[in-house]
This record gives C-alpha cells, sequence and structure tokens, in this order.
C-alpha cells in the first residue's frame, strides 16, 4: 500500500520519555527527510506516523447526462479524493425511461514505461442498472480512478393487436 510519513515521535525507551528532534534537510519529492537528536544515555523508539494517500476518483457521464443524478460517497461532485483502501460507493440514481451502466477503470505504469488500463472487478460496464436507486461499491485503488456512467434511453413499441368483433 501507499502511505505517506505525517511525522515521527522518539521516545527514551527506559523513561518513554519523548525525545526532542529536528528536521535536517527540506522536504523534496522522492528524496529521504533526515532527523537529528541527542541521543539520550539508553535505547529510543522511533514510532513512524503514516497515512493512506488519496487518490481521485472522477465520473464522467459518457451518454445521456439527463438520464440520471450520481454522488460519490454522498457528494454531487464530479472528483473526490479518497484514501487508498477506503470504500468508494457510487450512489446512482436512473430517471425513469432509462437504463444505466457503470464502469470503473485505472491505469498503471510499470517499470518499462508501459501503461496498462484495469478494470475494478464488479465495476465492469456488464451490469444494467434499472429507474431508481442503486450503489456501486468498490475499494479505492492505488491510483487514480476514472468512473464512466453511460445512461440509455429506454425506447418502447406499443403494437396493437386487431380486436375480434368489430372494427
Amino acid at each position: 500500500a501507499n502511505y505517506k510519513i505525517t511525522g515521527i515521535i522518539l521516545r527514551d525507551t527506559a523513561s518513554g520519555n519523548v525525545v526532542p528532534y529536528t528536521q535536517a534537510n527540506e522536504a523534496v519529492a522522492g528524496e529521504p527527510v533526515q532527523y537529528q537528536f541527542t541521543m539520550p544515555n539508553g535505547n529510543v523508539t522511533v514510532q513512524v506516523l503514516t497515512e493512506a494517500i488519496e487518490y481521485k476518483v472522477t465520473v464522467v457521464e459518457t451518454e445521456n447526462p439527463q438520464g440520471g443524478t450520481y454522488t460519490i460517497n454522498g457528494d454531487t461532485t464530479t472528483n473526490k479524493m479518497i484514501k487508498q483502501g477506503d470504500q468508494v460507493d457510487i450512489g446512482l440514481h436512473v430517471e425513469p425511461g432509462y437504463t444505466a451502466t457503470v464502469k470503473a477503470t485505472y491505469t498503471t505504469t510499470d517499470r518499462s514505461g508501459k501503461t496498462h488500463e484495469t478494470t475494478i472487478t464488479g465495476v465492469d460496464g456488464t451490469e444494467i442498472y434499472a429507474a431508481g436507486e442503486s450503489t456501486i461499491s468498490f475499494t479505492m485503488v492505488e491510483a487514480d480512478v476514472k468512473v464512466e456512467i453511460a445512461y440509455s434511453k429506454i425506447d418502447y413499441t406499443v403494437t396493437a393487436q386487431k380486436p375480434e368483433h368489430g372494427t
């Protein structure tokens, strides 16, 4: 999993007291951050505080946007930052006379520089959602996710049968 360091805590192992420290260099992307402290007369325990990195979920309505509405984790927005590993809920409202399909994909780049598009399991665009409310859920991956919603208008055919008696 991709995590970012949010801080550290140094403690004198024997006493449990916090050991003060300073950051020795400027934080630069891709470079290690260095810290300095005065070593007490004993062991020091280093606690590293981390949190999951957030990635973006973007929703794109590809066809007939009048066919419904959606939310991302309850928010009516087209983009939302979500921590890797958290649940993503796409709330889908499909208007009467329409159906919808939902597909979620993300792109990764391998070590050779080649990109790969992956479809999130269970959100592959094959399930058809009828008019009403639905929730499509998946676990946030370690990449930005694109969710495509396509609404389709239902065409109805009315066929009149010839009456048996009369004209």
